[in-house]
């Protein structure tokens, strides 16, 4: 079943970035490149982009380029998925929201953080 919504029109792998352009990790650069096919990982600087399908097979691989070092391939789906586990971890332990075991301490350090600096 397809997605109303989905631009078919993009290949696989920038669909894997326009997700990706959904999690925390992503959304706090404040940049909207996804369109263009490219993210920047806020916490590594990690450039991940959408690899050209010439051959129009779904192919599922996207490029992830941390600063200085060799680009590599990683599968989109499983690189999803990697993600997706953070942005939960994230989220459940999140000063502002979260009901996770460390979310107090959190909330607290990031409270005492923006008194000190008048944040």
């Amino acid at each position: 079943m397809k997605n109303k919504g989905v631009n078919m029109t993009r290949t696989q792998s920038q669909r894997y970035i326009d997700a990706l352009a959904q999690l925390p990790h992503f959304i706090v650069t404040f940049r909207e490149p996804h369109q263009d096919g490219e993210l920047v990982h806020a916490l590594t600087g990690a450039v991940i982009t959408a690899l050209p399908d010439p051959d129009e097979t779904r192919h599922e691989l996207l490029q992830v380029t941390f600063p200085g070092g060799q680009p590599f391939q990683v599968h989109g789906g499983l690189y999803l998925d990697l993600h997706a586990v953070e942005a939960e971890r994230h989220w459940k332990d999140s000063a502002e929201n979260g009901t996770g075991p460390i979310s107090k301490q959190v909330s607290n350090l990031v409270e005492h953080l923006r008194r000190k600096h008048s944040l």
